[in-house]
């Protein structure tokens, strides 16, 4: 297993000057969704892939009926769900209402555990890119290379 990153180039300005600096840019490895999921607990467990798509489901259901009770959910192995929100400043208390709160959401932080094992996987650097961060890619039967 391992995290992907490509070298990649950001301009910002800085006094006036228009710079350039270099860093290194997460690459999506994929998406993985319920179902492949579902698939890999059915074949490591007792229970059915359909059992457990729906175990998921009632889950998210339940998480949305405790946080929007203002609930902290805590999911142990997989880490808690909060909601929270921006709030706008006011100089008088009777001034505080729900018309200054915005951005509301859900925060989401790992478990211990979970975040551990992601800080300690791998970080390579994917060489299928070219001097300027485009995608190369050679096809297994027409050996062309696609961009």
């Amino acid at each position: 297993m391992a995290i992907g990153y490509r070298k990649t180039i950001k301009k910002y300005m800085d006094n006036g000057e228009i710079k350039e600096k270099y860093f290194a840019k997460i690459l999506s490895g994929g998406e993985v969704h319920l179902k492949d999921i579902a698939r890999e607990v059915e074949h490591a467990s007792s229970m059915t892939a359909e059992d457990f798509e729906a175990a998921v489901k009632h889950l998210a259901r339940l998480l949305e009926k405790h946080l929007a009770n203002g609930k902290t959910v805590d999911l142990e192995e997989l880490g808690r769900f909060k909601p929270c929100f921006n709030s706008k400043a006011t100089d008088k208390l009777k001034d505080v209402s729900s018309d200054i709160i915005d951005n509301v959401r859900i925060n989401y932080k790992a478990s211990k555990e979970l975040l551990k094992a992601v800080k300690e996987t791998p970080l390579v650097e994917d060489r299928r890119l070219d001097e300027y961060g485009r995608l190369v890619e050679y096809s297994h039967t027409k050996n062309k290379r696609v961009q």
